[in-house]
């Protein structure tokens, strides 16, 4: 498996900061002044762990890819790492957050994951996803292209139906990914692209985002 990088190319362009920043700013909402108990699922080389644990909380990353790992080692070695797959992940310990951003494709089953993520959740713990739409028109439009089914995803309704079976409070969603370039573009016309976005608020368009963040709360074990 090639590793996307987010320090010098991959999230380091135009297109992947953006994205970065986003998803960055929907997870910042949702986190405490108390030192929270942090699982981030294909961390990679931590785009996400390494300033969730450098402002004091205890970050543990599962990633089944050691030269991703290795990078994040030199960036932060007070986290927790895992090298392995979450399918064969266990442990006794309960997070106050987990993440799962970008990963849900390499998932084989949309349900087994959200209930192996809800088992590992403390109560009032809080899971946060990312997911392509499987019912927005951008998405059927790449599976007819390209003829390619993946894995994981599903649309807004299957989730929620999900979420409401393992008894998980959705508590927000946000729209993703409307820029019309690759995640590792650095295209001069993102920057022009993101005042498009903002100013016609399509990440508001939950049902047509070609990806979606979502947020949600273990209320009941």
């Amino acid at each position: 498996m090639s590793y996307l990088w987010d320090i010098y190319s991959g999230y380091a362009t135009r297109s992947g900061k953006y994205k970065t920043d986003l998803e960055r700013k929907f997870i910042n909402r949702f986190l405490e002044e108390r030192t929270l108990r942090i699982l981030d699922i294909g961390g990679g080389s931590g785009r996400f762990a390494v300033p969730l644990a450098e402002i004091g909380n205890l970050v543990t990353v599962v990633e089944p890819n050691i030269e991703a790992i290795n990078i994040s080692k030199t960036r932060n070695n007070s986290i927790h790492y895992i090298n392995g797959t979450f399918e064969n992940y266990n442990c006794d310990v309960k997070f106050d957050l987990i993440l799962a951003i970008e990963v849900l494709g390499f998932f084989s089953s949309t349900e087994f994951f959200i209930e192996k993520a809800k088992n590992l959740l403390a109560v009032n713990g809080l899971l946060i996803l990312s997911t392509s739409n499987t019912g927005s028109i951008k998405y059927i439009l790449k599976q007819y292209l390209y003829q390619k089914e993946i894995n994981g995803y599903t649309d807004l309704k299957t989730y929620k139906q999900i979420f409401l079976k393992y008894n998980l409070e959705l508590i927000d969603i946000k729209g993703l990914n409307w820029l019309p370039f690759k995640v590792n573009s650095n295209s001069i016309l993102v920057p022009l692209c993101k005042v498009i976005i903002n100013f016609l608020f399509l990440n508001y368009f939950l049902k047509q985002s070609p990806e979606l963040l979502i947020c949600v709360k273990n209320k009941i074990r």
